[in-house]
């Protein structure tokens, strides 16, 4: 069994990181969908982030992370699956993908994207999926 759990970027400010090779782009105060693993992931390096903006001396317990991390975490808010390539396709989120990753599934789909932001994009493969 797969299991899908929301992670929230909490911080004021946009949040990044890798998973394997492949980065990941959180707005700041968005949620979204991820695998379990990938979502604790993220939690703990946004956490460690936020606390070491507070604390300089990176004298981080890991009962400190921890804490921090259930800011970013929703374990109640969670689906899960028995096959994790469904899973994976009903938690995908275009915030979190790179233009370029946005621009394949566009052109996938036969959306027209020339000329369009990041933003228009998303909003557009968004609207594909609600028809």
């Amino acid at each position: 069994m797969v299991k899908a759990i929301t992670f929230t970027n909490y911080s004021n400010e946009d949040f990044y990181h890798m998973w394997d090779g492949v980065r990941y782009d959180f707005p700041k105060g968005k949620s979204t969908m991820l695998p379990e693993a990938l979502a604790k992931h993220f939690a703990k390096y946004l956490a460690m982030r936020e606390l070491m903006k507070k604390d300089k001396n990176l004298g981080l317990t890991r009962a400190e992370v921890e804490e921090e991390m259930q800011k970013a975490l929703d374990v109640a808010d969670s689906i899960e699956s028995e096959d994790e390539t469904k899973l994976a396709t009903e938690t995908t989120n275009y915030n979190t993908m790179r233009k370029s990753e946005l621009v394949k599934e566009a052109e996938e789909k036969g959306i027209d994207v020339a000329g369009k932001k990041k933003e228009e994009i998303v909003d557009d493969l968004e609207s594909f999926e609600g028809e």
